[in-house]
């Protein structure tokens, strides 16, 4: 729990570096909870076991320095290898974390009732958002999307996404008996609310998938399948953010909160950062075309790390923030073509070994990498730290004992 709040406070900096405080946080804390797991023995036992995938894991990140050195914008490039030097140390943690026996589903408890605090405080930035605590660990640009929440994240993508996996999440472990119903039940109706809040289109496609696949995996039946699909539609229709973000404006029907007595539900929906769905569709197609014709000058090499979102996106979209919405096109442009196949033959390298027939391990995954396809969140540190978690205890599935 306390490895997944150090990933929290990005806007807090570093006295006279200028880091946020989660880049000296989360890498000590992520080798303090190994060490303290670790035996030389169980140390040496991880290396053998995960020894083809460490290999390539290790000529992606030299790859990722040897871009950045060729890279038109070196500074840029360079300073963000660093950075995300730290996935890998928190990759290398997990793997060793998870590797050695344990009660099989306490650390998924841990990211629930994590996913489960995130939300009480997506509930309570919008009833009070101008509270001391999302100033102080948000950036401004973060704060202008309200009344789309983020809770303690840095934005509503990534916490809609979350909060989808969460619920998913509850339902298998309180399938293994592993947390009450109480739990499991409070977190549905929580997470829904909050995903409908966060007004997360990906997440409202997301979330149904993962339904599905819990439904094909025997997790839930088919109807309590559709009774939550279900909440999530009556959310969505009922809050202003969420119709807006759906594309329903000037409706006398909806958000149904209309016919609710009282001014509660007043926000503000005049906001510029808050985009249709034919502008954010549009936006995708522009930056996916200009990421294919950076893509053509440099296939080798690419721009470096965080190049496209700093030079490129920016130059389109007039802003940072806007990268190429795409896991793997984001490292085709960044990394080049040996750098993507690298990142494929590890990523096949770890999960060669992934338990297939266990739901709790193919599902987050799953509904990870499908959202990546239309997102791009390596540069959330909580979202990616937790699905580095789940990427590892993947790997460790069919060690004895796990």
């Amino acid at each position: 729990m306390l490895l997944l709040c150090s990933s929290l406070p990005v806007y807090l900096k570093i006295p006279y570096i200028g880091y946020g405080l989660n880049n000296l946080l989360l890498p000590c804390l992520a080798l303090l909870l190994a060490a303290l797991n670790l035996q030389l023995q169980h140390f040496n036992e991880v290396f053998r076991y995960h020894r083809q995938a460490l290999f390539f894991l290790f000529l992606f990140y030299v790859w990722m320095w040897v871009s950045a050195l060729f890279s038109d914008y070196e500074s840029i490039a360079l300073k963000y290898s660093i950075k995300y030097s730290i996935h890998f140390i928190v990759l290398v943690s997990f793997l060793i974390l998870t590797y050695k026996k344990r009660e099989p589903f306490s650390y998924y408890r841990c990211i629930l009732r994590f996913l489960l605090l995130l939300a009480v405080f997506g509930v309570i930035e919008y009833l009070f958002h101008d509270l001391w605590i999302f100033p102080l660990l948000r950036s401004p640009h973060s704060l202008d999307v309200y009344p789309r929440v983020s809770s303690l994240m840095q934005w509503p993508n990534q916490l809609g996404v979350l909060l989808s996996v969460g619920m998913l999440l509850g339902l298998m472990l309180h399938k293994e008996k592993s947390i009450s119903a109480f739990e499991c039940y409070f977190g549905i109706f929580l997470f829904t609310i909050v995903i409908a809040l966060a007004a997360s289109r990906n997440s409202w496609l997301l979330l149904p998938l993962g339904i599905l696949l819990s439904w094909l995996y025997r997790v839930i039946t088919l109807r309590k399948g559709l009774c939550i699909v279900g909440f999530l539609v009556f959310c969505i229709l009922f809050f202003p953010i969420a119709t807006h973000q759906l594309g329903i404006r000037e409706s006398k029907i909806f958000p149904l909160s209309n016919h609710v007595p009282g001014k509660f539900f007043v926000v503000d929906l005049n906001k510029q950062a808050l985009l249709t769905p034919w502008e954010t569709s549009t936006s995708r197609l522009v930056l996916w075309k200009a990421a294919m014709c950076e893509i053509s000058k440099r296939p080798i090499t690419g721009l470096g790390i965080e190049v496209f979102e700093k030079i490129i996106g920016k130059g389109i979209r007039r802003e940072e923030g806007y990268h190429t919405h795409n896991l793997f096109l984001n490292i085709l442009v960044e990394l080049g073509i040996p750098g993507l196949l690298l990142f494929l033959v590890f990523i096949y390298s770890l999960l060669k070994r992934a338990d297939s027939y266990r739901p709790i391990i193919v599902i987050p995954l799953l509904m990870i990498f499908a959202v990546q396809m239309v997102d791009f969140f390596i540069h959330d540190f909580t979202f990616t730290t937790i699905g580095l978690y789940f990427l590892a205890e993947a790997g460790n599935s069919q060690h004895e004992g796990n």
